[in-house]
């Protein structure tokens, strides 16, 4: 899953959990593993997957490369 979102005037309704139980649901006879990425910091978020059932399964890093700007 990926992209789930609440406009920040909507939040804390319950929406997030509705959508994402939604497509879980819709997917659980569909697929064998349903996965997302969260950032770590993200509390909200983690709260609301772990009571969705999600683990925690790995970290990781995102990382950007900037193209150097050309010299004079």
């Amino acid at each position: 899953l990926g992209d789930i979102a609440t406009h920040p005037d909507h939040r804390n309704q319950g929406f997030g959990r509705a959508v994402t139980a939604q497509i879980c649901h819709f997917l659980q006879d569909k697929v064998d593993f349903i996965g997302l990425n969260v950032k770590c910091d993200n509390l909200p978020a983690l709260r609301l997957y772990r009571s969705l059932g999600f683990d925690v399964n790995a970290k990781y890093g995102e990382f950007t490369l900037k193209k150097a700007p050309k010299r004079a």
